[in-house]
């Protein structure tokens, strides 16, 4: 992932997470999007980030989602052009990602080195 999109990645991380708890909840997401389908866009965020079914997003998640869509074949420019529309309070776009375990064990490993 460049440093460019990790750092709109994080932006939208931050705007959505009202009360900097550094994990983003449920009521969060809803007040976020209040005037734009809040229960849609909700829901549709965790069911594409919430690995762990918990409620809640958490940076590790956060990141390796947007490692995820950054490696399923979208150009930079595409993520942060959607991540723009999304800190501007556009909907959540639903990525098609690639699901793939190699990916996921190298991001584990990555993260173990301190590398990601």
């Amino acid at each position: 992932m460049s440093p460019l999109l990790k750092e709109k990645a994080m932006k939208l991380f931050d705007l959505i997470d009202i009360n900097n708890s550094h994990k983003i909840e449920r009521e969060e997401t809803l007040r976020f999007w209040s005037s734009n389908f809040p229960t849609i866009n909700s829901n549709e965020l965790f069911n594409q980030v919430d690995k762990n079914n918990n409620g809640e997003i958490d940076l590790d998640e956060w990141i390796d989602y947007w490692t995820i869509v950054s490696n399923s074949g979208y150009s930079d420019k595409e993520i942060c052009n959607e991540l723009d529309n999304m800190i501007k309070g556009g909907c959540w776009v639903q990525f098609k990602v690639k699901k793939n375990k190699k990916l996921g064990r190298k991001i584990k490993l990555l993260k173990q080195k301190g590398k990601c």
